[in-house]
């Protein structure tokens, strides 16, 4: 016999395989309609466990977006809490729902919708560099709070974020845009000039103040700029200066008075 003829068979298997789902396939589908169904439920724990659940399928969970999402409104912390995270680990099959339910200024629905933009990650970049063009300030500034949810993994929205910051007229943005590059970190190295600038203007101090916590020593230069708010026991400046570690040792002397004025207040 020969080797095409003992090869024939098994083509005929690959060629079954591909042109049919697996049972797997089958059973996966059944299991997401049957969680789909759970999610509907009037029972709380229920729900929380089916979007637990669904969580674990990642993009095999699509069909349950629009359920998850509407479940981003219930007042019930746990059941919101485990359809952030499913909607996380759903990837880029959730990203249009969840920048939907951003522009519903729903008091849940917003932040929990952030969150799992930012579980999303990198894949959810594209459309919130869409939405910093929105005409609404509310929602680019959303937009910049998604990016900094993302970390690192929003690199590719650092001169864009750049760029509003240099030219939006509206002050909650441009503070949006200063946080978001702090948390995206050392990969928005390109920034930190305008954080040291905007710590000298009252209306962008307090998020320069965050930005130069995400840099870290790359914002040593910001030391002496934190020194004054510093002495007056501003917690966010002690955040920046540990950040910036070793290089902030300037802000030592400082940071004995204060101590040592604690220990007196401790003692009288």
């Amino acid at each position: 016999m020969s080797l095409r003829l003992l090869a024939l068979p098994g083509l005929a298997l690959l060629a079954g395989s591909l042109a049919m789902p697996t049972a797997a396939a089958r059973a996966g589908e059944a299991d997401v309609a049957k969680l789909v169904e759970q999610l509907r439920d009037k029972n709380a724990m229920t729900q929380r466990r089916a979007a637990e659940a669904l969580g674990e399928l990642g993009p095999a969970a699509k069909p349950a977006v629009a359920l998850l999402v509407e479940l981003l409104k219930t007042d019930f912390e746990p059941v919101r809490t485990a359809a952030t995270q499913a909607l996380g680990k759903l990837g880029a099959e959730a990203v249009p729902a969840l920048l939907a339910a951003l522009k519903t200024k729903h008091d849940f629905a917003q932040p929990a919708a952030l969150e799992a933009l930012g579980r999303v990650g990198r894949p959810a970049v594209a459309a919130l560099l869409e939405l910093l063009k929105a005409g609404d300030p509310a929602y680019r500034a959303q937009a910049c709070m998604a990016l900094g949810e993302i970390g690192s993994g929003a690199d590719a929205a650092v001169q864009d974020l750049m760029e509003i910051f240099q030219k939006d007229q509206d002050v909650p943005v441009r503070n949006a845009t200063l946080v978001a590059l702090g948390r995206i970190g050392p990969a928005a190295r390109a920034a930190v000039p305008l954080a040291l600038q905007a710590l000298k203007h009252p209306e962008t101090r307090s998020a320069a103040v965050q930005a130069v916590r995400g840099f870290g020593p790359l914002a040593k230069d910001a030391v002496p700029a934190l020194l004054g708010p510093l002495a007056k026991a501003d917690g966010a400046c002690f955040d920046a200066i540990g950040a910036i570690g070793p290089e902030a040792r300037l802000a030592a002397p400082v940071l004995i008075k204060l101590l040592d004025n604690q220990i007196r207040y401790i003692e009288a």
